[in-house]
């Protein structure tokens, strides 16, 4: 893969918190260390629209709206995304909420990727 493809800069938030009140629910999130150093950071990724190819990957049931993006990410030992993370693209500071994990090789179709290259990641677009 071509290294100037992935021109996002990503920042990863957990979940920790929801508080429920009269009024409703106060969503707190904490930064999420991507590399292997104790402080939290970004990385690269490439953030596209989901293509015909991602849609098939999707889990059962799961939506792709027009506010969508595929996140790729090369793939870390020391980070695991979860659907309880959201994700920043930095420079044009848009949130995306993980809604689900696409790990699938380009070049396989759809396959379960064995080599652990990259992580695909659809995001919701937070309000």
């Amino acid at each position: 893969m071509n290294p100037g493809k992935l021109n996002h800069r990503i920042k990863f938030s957990r979940l920790v918190s929801t508080q429920n009140e009269s009024l409703g629910a106060e969503v707190s999130f904490e930064p999420v260390v991507v590399s292997d150093t104790d402080t939290p950071d970004t990385t690269w990724g490439d953030l596209r629209p989901p293509r015909y190819n991602d849609q098939l990957a999707l889990e059962a049931g799961a939506s792709v709206l027009n506010g969508d993006r595929v996140l790729k990410i090369r793939y870390r030992n020391s980070f695991q995304p979860t659907k309880d993370m959201m994700f920043e693209d930095v420079q044009q500071a848009q949130k995306y909420t993980v809604h689900a994990i696409l790990p699938y090789d380009e070049k396989k179709k759809n396959d379960v990727f064995k080599d652990r290259e990259f992580i695909y990641i659809l995001g919701k677009k937070r309000e």
